[in-house]
């Protein structure tokens, strides 16, 4: 019986954990809305499989360059995303630590696409 708890219990944790440093949907639409920087932090090789339009790819491991490289401001909106939201949760983190009080997480790369459709971004459109 406790280890039927324990593994319902680990199960909610890795499901719903990554969800709770996720930006509101509103307010992500909102950001990206006004001028938000669109950042695909996930690797070269998942940004070349499938990507969205006009967002820049920084790779995690590149950040704190890859940011400035990118000419992302710490007063602007900074929205960051990868295959789950896991690396882009840690990427949001290490932006603040820089002074980037605007960064978000959107999570996922599913969700971050369903938020560049619903602010009618030109992201909103698969790159060829």
């Amino acid at each position: 019986m406790w280890l039927s708890i324990l593994l319902i219990l680990l199960v909610a944790v890795w499901l719903f954990l990554p969800r709770l440093g996720w930006m509101r949907f509103d307010k992500a639409v909102e950001a990206l809305r006004s001028g938000g920087v669109l950042v695909d932090v996930r690797t070269p090789a998942e940004y070349a499989t499938d990507r969205i339009k006009g967002a820049e790819n920084i790779p995690l491991s590149e950040l704190e360059e890859g940011v400035r490289r990118a000419g992302c401001k710490a007063d602007r909106p900074v929205l960051l995303y990868c295959a789950s939201g896991m690396r882009s949760g840690t990427a949001r983190r290490r932006l603040k630590a820089l002074g980037f009080a605007e960064a978000g997480n959107l999570g996922s790369f599913a969700r971050a696409r369903k938020i560049v459709d619903a602010a009618g971004h030109p992201a909103s459109s698969p790159e060829s």
